[in-house]
C-alpha cells in the first residue's frame, strides 16, 4: 500500500492512536480501515491488540475478548509467515483462557523469528498462568540474553 492509499493512511493513525494509549479511537481506524480492506492482517492485529487493552479485568467484556481472538485469528491465518501476528494471537488466546493455543501460536512465532523477545515473554506469561516458576523464569532469562534491557521480561524477574 502506498501513502495515497486511504486505508493505509487509516491504519497509521491508528497505529499513532495506538502507540499514545488512545485504545478506543485507535479500535475505530482500525475499523474504518478494515471496512476499506478487509483482508488488512496488521489492522486485524492492532484491532486485536486495541480491544485487549481496552479489557479490565475489574470490568469483564467477554465479548470484547472473543472479538480480539476472532480478529487474531484472521490476522494469522492472512500472514501466516509474520511473527508478530502469531504473539497477537497467542496474547489474545491467553487472555480468553486457551493457554494451548497461546503456547502454540507463540511457538509459531518464535519459529518464525527466533531472536524475538516477544515470544519468551508470552512465554513466560503462560507458565506463570500455570504455576510453573521455573519454566517461566527460563524463558525470562533466555529472552534477556537476547536483549539485557527487555523491561517486561525483567519484570518477570521481579
Amino acid at each position: 500500500m502506498n501513502k495515497n492509499d486511504p486505508a493505509q493512511n487509516l491504519f497509521e493513525r491508528g497505529v499513532g492512536l495506538y502507540e499514545l494509549r488512545q485504545y478506543p479511537q485507535a479500535e475505530e481506524q482500525f475499523r474504518k480501515t478494515l471496512a476499506r480492506t478487509p483482508q488488512h492482517a496488521a489492522a486485524h492485529a492492532y484491532l486485536a491488540l486495541s480491544l485487549l487493552a481496552q479489557h479490565a479485568p475489574s470490568n469483564p467484556q467477554p465479548a470484547q475478548l472473543h472479538e480480539a481472538l476472532s480478529e487474531a485469528r484472521k490476522a494469522a491465518a492472512a500472514t501466516p509467515d509474520q511473527a508478530f501476528v502469531f504473539y497477537v494471537l497467542s496474547l489474545a488466546s491467553l487472555m480468553n483462557d486457551r493457554e494451548n493455543e497461546a503456547l502454540e501460536a507463540a511457538k509459531t512465532g518464535m519459529r518464525l523469528e527466533p531472536e524475538d523477545t516477544w515470544g519468551y515473554l508470552i512465554y513466560s506469561s503462560i507458565y506463570i498462568n500455570r504455576s510453573q516458576w521455573e519454566n517461566a523464569l527460563r524463558s525470562a532469562e533466555a529472552g534477556l540474553r537476547l536483549d539485557p534491557q527487555h523491561v517486561g521480561l525483567l519484570n518477570r524477574l521481579s
